[in-house]
């Protein structure tokens, strides 16, 4: 009976990689996720998301010029959900002049939330619900 465990979890979303570390599972959200660093900044899209980070859309300002105001902040990502969750930024480096690709952490409840909200993304756009 040791070995049963009822995880109510949701399943970490892994793709198979050629390297050694699997890595999270991206997709291009089909509704509109948010980042938000600032009441005084406006949020941008997120164009991919994945539970470890994503592409942000940095429209209608160049990536480079933003980049420094990103990096070890807690920022806001607003799903299809008034209630944000919260991601601690880690890394983050100019992918093309009008996208930032960003790593990020949360908390173990956000991170639960992120990945249903993957999972849901993913089964919307397969047609599978």
């Amino acid at each position: 009976m040791e070995i049963l465990d009822n995880n109510l979890e949701a399943p970490n979303i892994v793709e198979a990689a050629n390297s050694s570390a699997p890595r999270s599972w991206r997709t291009c959200p089909s509704t509109p996720v948010r980042f938000r660093l600032s009441p005084q900044m406006m949020p941008f899209n997120m164009v991919s998301i994945s539970q470890s980070g994503g592409l942000i859309n940095t429209f209608p300002y160049q990536a480079n010029a933003i980049q420094i105001n990103v990096i070890s902040r807690i920022a806001k990502l607003y799903l299809a959900d008034p209630i944000p969750l919260f991601a601690n930024v880690h890394s983050i480096k100019v992918a093309s002049p009008l996208e930032l690709a960003v790593s990020f952490a949360m908390n173990k409840t956000d991170n639960e939330k992120l990945k249903a909200f993957i999972l849901h993304n993913y089964i919307q756009r397969k047609g599978l619900d």
